[in-house]
């Protein structure tokens, strides 16, 4: 018996409209399932996401290296040329701080830093025009701002900026601070270089920030003698390595595992029907027509499972506060992709395996 293919479309639909396919049933828990596998893995992208943002916030991205009296100030700045570096500069300590005139006894500690400091992510100051850069803890003694004059002993420069330094695991001495802007002819104690992600290269490049570039063995921070090379802040550990943390996330098998339920979920949802599906063909259904439907059938309420999903898949991007929202929109789509066609993959490979020649046997394991 042929069928033409409004036929099959037909009657596809009347079995899910009947409740012979069972397709709410099997809509449900496929939706489950794709929600759940689905949806952790995108709260685990997510976390990688967080963990990534806040290791820069916290300043886990800005290595300095230190040699006191001999940074050039210059060549420190024109790290920003470098690759993946978001900022640079130079800094070295006064000896005699600015002292508020409210508070004569009470010298802040000051630091000259070259032209182009500014703009780290984690100190979190929106530097313009010029003037000098005060930390909050200084802004909230003197009442000062961005934008005010800073009224002192020697002084009124006027603020440009109020940058944040909180005690999380940073290194000590300038949360109470005053960063003046200052020229490059004198050398500097640090040279300051945010980059994200911290390169190989940026790391064989900054000895070049020396004071006439001159060779010095290698940076580390057990070297006292030598330049030293560190972070801003280690607390979160001394690289983030995001490409790693994704590749090797609890969750990376959870599409996987979903394609598997999906495939036996659309196998069983055929394979309760054998008995029906062997008598169709013994009245002549071909085998073709009949493994069509199925697959009709099954798109249809892997479709509706695909909906319930993407329902939950989409509350969880909305409410994830990623900061790349398309690499989430992809991986969700790539779930949904596997929640409807596993189960039509596995209804068509289900299909293939009922003979009309084992009728009886069906009849009799019924």
């Amino acid at each position: 018996m042929t069928m033409r293919l409004p036929t099959i479309v037909r009657e596809a639909l009347l079995n899910v409209r009947s409740g012979t396919a069972r397709a709410g049933l099997f809509a449900l828990v496929l939706g489950a399932v794709a929600a759940v596998l689905g949806g952790s893995d995108l709260v685990a992208i997510a976390s990688i996401e967080h963990e990534a943002d806040r290791f820069r916030k916290d300043g886990g991205s800005t290595i300095i290296y230190r040699f006191p009296q001999g940074i050039d100030g210059a060549a420190c700045d024109g790290l920003r040329s470098v690759d993946g570096v978001a900022a640079a500069g130079a800094v070295r300590q006064r000896e005699r701080g600015y002292t508020p005139a409210a508070l004569p006894r009470e010298p802040i500690p000051t630091f000259d830093v070259s032209p182009a400091f500014g703009g780290f992510t984690a100190l979190r100051d929106e530097a313009s025009g010029a003037g000098v850069l005060i930390s909050e803890d200084v802004a909230e003694t003197t009442g000062a701002s961005v934008g005010t004059v800073l009224h002192l002993t020697d002084g009124r420069p006027r603020v440009t900026g109020v940058f944040s330094y909180p005690n999380d695991g940073r290194r000590p001495g300038y949360g109470y601070a005053i960063f003046v802007p200052s020229d490059v002819l004198a050398p500097y104690d640090e040279c300051w270089v945010e980059a994200w992600p911290v390169s190989d290269r940026l790391l064989a490049v900054m000895p070049t920030a020396l004071v006439g570039a001159r060779s010095a063995p290698t940076a580390s921070s057990d070297d006292t003698r030598g330049p030293q090379l560190q972070q801003l802040n280690a607390s979160h550990g001394s690289r983030f390595d995001g490409a790693v943390a994704f590749e090797t996330r609890v969750t990376r098998m959870s599409t996987a595992v979903l394609g598997f339920v999906g495939f036996v979920l659309g196998a069983v949802s055929v394979g309760r029907r054998k008995l029906e599906l062997a008598s169709g063909r013994h009245a002549g259904v071909s085998a073709t027509a009949s493994s069509l439907q199925l697959v009709l059938e099954t798109l249809v309420w892997a479709a509706m499972g695909a909906f319930v999903a993407l329902s939950l898949l989409s509350l969880v991007i909305a409410t994830g506060g990623s900061s790349s929202p398309d690499v989430l929109c992809g991986v969700a789509a790539r779930v949904l992709i596997v929640t409807l066609m596993a189960p039509a993959l596995g209804a068509f490979a289900r299909a293939a395996t009922i003979r009309e020649a084992h009728l009886f046997a069906y009849f009799k394991a019924r």
